[in-house]
């Protein structure tokens, strides 16, 4: 008896050696050949709080001991309801005596607690980026289809800054797209570089959520140098696992005004709102959420078209295009196409149906943009709209394009 027991347990410990062999040497070869398969096993459980909240500032050069923040962001994510929002801060807000930019030459923390002082919340961590990192985003994500729409032309030797874009379609990747969204010299200044920012952030963001989680890991690894945050490793790429399963983006801006003497002071009027949107998470209706832009290709180039389908979009869907595109681009097609621009599934669904919405009646070609047939009438709609100095916002999720009927 004695004996058979030794034999049983000599078996389970052969047994438990094989099958911890056979366990270490399936979790290497995962490792090795399916890293992906690994990152996702152990980062899907790793705990996420919801809300949350974090500060993201993107600052220049270190000159003669002053360093500002350029880019001031505060992202909140839900996890649970699947949404992001962006908040921008303009970097000219006066807060205290003191532009919002300057406190951060006095380190992020202290720019940390101008903000949570601002919106009245704590920051769940922080990321700083310098300017290498933005190239190295630009050169790894890129290029970023950006539309120019006046002259854009500035040198700062100082900072050895050069810009000098013609109006027109561009294609940029790392140093001519950070040039891009730090030019701040057009009509409306500080307030066209948010916007410039938007278009641009908002394109890396949905070319970073298409990576692999492998191919993410390794851009991590290549920012590591040029990014100081509290954020952990861990913890960032269980963001992005959770934002990989689907997430929808707004981007806001802290409401401000611009007084006779130059100051930029916080709009209290419209800041109550802008503060609970933004903490509630109360996006725009569906639909309203998405850029459209309405095309007119018919022969008939009436400048009635516009107020006409207006009437019809606030009527059918309550709200309008965002841009109606009426005049004469010396494109007319036959039947009507629904040219999906964003790559977000749910987005391409929402916006399939609310075309159907409004025109119920009409049968609607769909093509994406993101693939040939799509791109050549992409850019050639784009192109067209130039030369008549209509210069579209991006980015574009849809152009709905009304051709002649029965094609």
């Amino acid at each position: 008896m004695v004996k058979e027991f030794a034999k049983r347990g000599e078996t389970l410990k052969l047994f438990t050696l094989v099958a911890s062999f056979v366990s270490v040497f399936l979790m290497i070869y995962l490792a090795f050949f399916f890293p992906g398969f690994v990152l996702n096993h152990f980062l899907t459980g790793f705990r996420l709080k919801s809300p949350m909240h974090f500060l993201i500032v993107g600052h220049d050069r270190n000159i003669e001991g002053t360093s500002r923040a350029d880019v001031i962001l505060v992202v909140g994510l839900d996890l649970e309801k699947k949404k992001m929002l962006l908040l921008s801060v303009p970097r000219d807000l006066e807060w205290n005596g003191k532009r919002v930019n300057s406190y951060f030459n006095f380190g992020v923390n202290k720019l940390k607690g101008i903000v949570e002082d601002i919106l009245g919340i704590k920051m769940d961590g922080y990321a700083v980026f310098d300017y290498n990192s933005f190239k190295i985003l630009g050169d790894e994500l890129g290029p970023v289809e950006v539309v120019v729409k006046e002259p854009m032309n500035y040198v700062d030797e100082v900072q050895n800054l050069r810009i000098n874009f013609l109006p027109g379609v561009h294609k940029l990747n790392g140093e001519q797209l950070l040039a891009y969204i730090r030019y701040r010299k057009g009509g409306m200044g500080d307030l066209d570089r948010i916007k410039r920012q938007r278009e641009v952030f908002s394109e890396l963001f949905s070319k970073a959520l298409n990576m692999s989680v492998e191919r993410a890991a390794d851009l991590y690894s290549k920012l590591m140098n040029s990014v100081s945050t509290d954020i952990s490793e861990s913890e960032i790429m269980a963001i992005l696992l959770r934002l990989k399963r689907g997430v929808s983006m707004n981007f806001m801006q802290l409401p401000v005004k611009p007084l006779d003497n130059g100051r930029v002071v916080l709009d209290e009027k419209k800041f109550k709102d802008v503060k609970e949107r933004f903490l509630t998470f109360a996006t725009e209706s569906s639909g309203r959420a998405y850029h459209i832009v309405l095309m007119n290709a018919k022969r008939n180039k009436s400048k009635y078209f516009r107020p006409i389908e207006e009437k019809r979009w606030i009527l059918m869907v309550g709200f309008k295009p965002d841009e109606i595109l009426w005049e004469d681009t010396g494109i007319i097609l036959k039947g009507s196409i629904l040219l999906i621009c964003t790559k977000d599934h749910k987005a391409r669904e929402d916006l399939y149906r609310i075309v159907e919405k409004v025109y119920p009646h009409r049968s609607f070609k769909v093509r994406w943009a993101a693939y040939l047939d799509g791109a050549d009438l992409y850019y050639r709609i784009m192109e067209r709209a130039l030369k008549i100095r209509r210069y579209l916002e991006r980015p574009i999720d849809a152009v709905v394009i009304l051709g002649e009927v029965g094609g």
